[in-house]
């Protein structure tokens, strides 16, 4: 199987032979690595990339956005790295752009995690209602879950699980590819899931941060998939503090 190779386009040179050594440590290869984006631009147009890590505040003549908006049309997922965790830069991110966004420093599992977020989003598994639901038990490792249906046992990683919701004594992994009953109630299940990827954001859903695609204040929702999830009360300062830390 081919490496996935990814570009990075990052002005901070120390930081960028970190990200390039974490990225090599996934077992990805890393393709070419730039520092302004006028430079990135011409390779990723005629030879494109399966992943880019920009920087969103480049110091060249172009900012991380308007390379973004440059390689538009490639659609090559694209992860921002920022130093910032002001708000107001994030929204016009995502407004522009409905890429990941990291604030720098992060650690190896985080940055795999979103990576592979952005490999599932992309991939072409197609609805996930097409998929057969069964009721299964599970065994949680840090990483993943190991599900159980009769002899059988599916690894499932836990950055493909989008959201999950509760449904009486059970819970329902909405996946990019299937969904899984699993009988254990949502506060159980959140005890198994990094806080720092998660957030309950109902008490009947938890979602995986970086899957939500948009966020509608005003009706109290989030967009997952294509699917509006209600945000509860109790829990909407506690997603909107979070989301003010990215």
């Amino acid at each position: 199987m081919k490496a996935i190779e990814v570009v990075i386009i990052e002005d901070d040179p120390v930081f960028a032979y970190e990200l390039e050594d974490l990225i090599r440590e996934m077992d990805y290869q890393v393709a070419r690595t730039w520092s302004t984006g006028e430079e990135a631009i011409p390779y990723l147009l005629e030879s494109g990339a399966d992943l880019v890590l920009l920087d969103i505040s480049l110091e060249g003549a172009l900012s991380g956005l308007e390379v973004a908006e440059k390689i538009a049309d490639k659609d090559i997922p694209l992860i921002f790295i920022t130093v910032s965790a002001d708000p107001e830069i994030y929204r016009e991110a995502i407004k522009r752009y409905p890429f990941p966004y990291l604030v720098k420093p992060f650690d190896r599992l985080t940055l795999r995690s979103v990576i592979e977020s952005c490999f599932f989003r992309k991939g072409d598994a197609g609805p996930m209602e097409k998929f057969p639901v069964t009721r299964q038990k599970v065994e949680f490792q840090e990483e993943f879950l190991f599900i159980k249906n009769k002899d059988k046992l599916t690894k499932v990683s836990k950055t493909s699980i989008l959201f999950i919701e509760a449904d009486g004594n059970y819970c329902i992994l909405h996946t990019v590819y299937r969904k899984f009953v699993v009988k254990m109630s949502l506060r159980k299940m959140s005890e198994n899931f990094p806080a720092g990827l998660f957030l309950r954001i109902h008490r009947k859903y938890m979602v995986q941060l970086s899957a939500i695609s948009d966020i509608d204040l005003s009706n109290g929702e989030v967009i997952i998939d294509n699917k509006r999830l209600p945000i509860g009360d109790l829990y909407r300062i506690d997603l909107l503090r979070r989301l003010n830390r990215i």
